[in-house]
């Protein structure tokens, strides 16, 4: 066997499989051509008349990088049809809903508004670097937080995802990790597309268009490419509007959370349903002093609250007093923002 001849052609693309494969053949024939053999067992061992070297073909950049690494095509994004693109990253478990769209705390704050804002472990979006082809990107806000809604859809290739390992090769703003988006610089031709949908509830109703195009000029010396992006969402409104809002279900704060401030053997939390606001009405609701509980209604007029099992002092369990008025009643589930890019 040539193994000159065998190296050289698998020298291309050898993978892990492929190494085995010859580190076996290189076993085998020496064990054939060895000498202190029997000769009848030299006859018996049967010839090699080929290797196949498997796994050549798996191309993935996660292969040569040294931090771990999660690859998002262009395929997956566009068979995820998001509004935006952060909708495909914070389907991924390394990725917590940051204050966008339909962020942890789902209500838009004046400097980063309803932005697409990258937020891996959850450590904050200020500590997870945002890059655009390997390179720095351009601040949506005062924070220097890059705004993904800025990138048009249909000009990303793809999406690298650095999960961990990264700070001490980008600096402290990648402590959370890095988040760097390949863009179609080569693109030849015209792709569009548009779609519509809504939930399932009526709500959530969006518009999205995009475009992309890309052409050689000057004897193809220089290259042009145009990403155009439009996104129009209704929103959708709070947990009224699912049935199983109508139960209010909430969270419970028992005592001071951290402290020993509760009953012995008491959770600090505690989940329930029929959870309502137990400091705040429709009309107003005095909470201290000889008049706590005195209430108001719509014509201000006061009454009497009912206060059920109070728990926190601003929740409470066993009234009706107030149906309407859970904890996450201002919370909407998605915010409504056009985005034109």
């Amino acid at each position: 066997m040539n193994f000159e001849s065998l190296f050289t052609a698998g020298s291309r693309s050898l993978g892990v499989v492929g190494v085995a494969c010859l580190t076996f053949s290189a076993a085998a024939v020496s064990a054939q051509e060895s000498s202190s053999l029997p000769a009848s067992h030299s006859d018996a061992a049967p010839k090699i008349e080929e290797v196949v070297v498997t796994g050549t073909h798996l191309q993935s950049s996660s292969f040569s990088s040294p931090s771990p690494l999660t690859t998002i095509d262009a395929q997956t994004i566009e068979n995820r049809a998001p509004a935006n693109v952060l909708e495909v990253l914070n389907e991924m478990p390394a990725f917590r809903p940051a204050a966008q769209t339909a962020g942890a705390s789902r209500a838009a704050v004046t400097a980063q508004g309803v932005q697409g804002l990258a937020d891996l472990r959850g450590l904050g979006a200020v500590r997870t670097l945002t890059l655009v082809d390997g390179e720095r990107f351009v601040p949506g806000n005062v924070y220097g937080i890059v705004d993904t809604n800025m990138l048009p859809n249909s000009l990303i290739e793809r999406i690298d995802v650095v999960t961990g390992g990264a700070s001490a090769a980008y600096g402290s703003d990648a402590v959370g990790g890095v988040v760097n988006f390949r863009l179609k610089n080569h693109m030849q031709g015209i792709t569009a597309s548009v779609q519509r949908g809504q939930s399932g509830y009526g709500d959530e109703k969006q518009t999205v268009a995009s475009m992309a195009a890309g052409t050689d000029f000057a004897g193809e010396r220089g290259h042009f490419v145009l990403g155009l992006d439009y996104t129009d969402n209704g929103g959708a409104s709070t947990i009224y509007a699912r049935p199983y809002g109508s139960v209010e279900p909430g969270l419970l704060t028992t005592g001071s959370v951290g402290s020993a401030n509760r009953p012995s053997g008491t959770p600090a939390l505690l989940w329930a349903n029929g959870v309502e606001a137990a400091n705040r009405t429709p009309g107003g609701i005095i909470t201290s002093g000889p008049l706590k509980g005195i209430a108001f209604d719509a014509g201000g007029n006061p009454y009497n609250f009912n206060y059920g099992t109070v728990y926190g002092g601003s929740s409470m369990i066993g009234s009706t007093a107030n149906y309407g008025y859970n904890p996450q009643a201002n919370m909407l589930l998605g915010n409504p923002f056009k985005r034109e890019t």
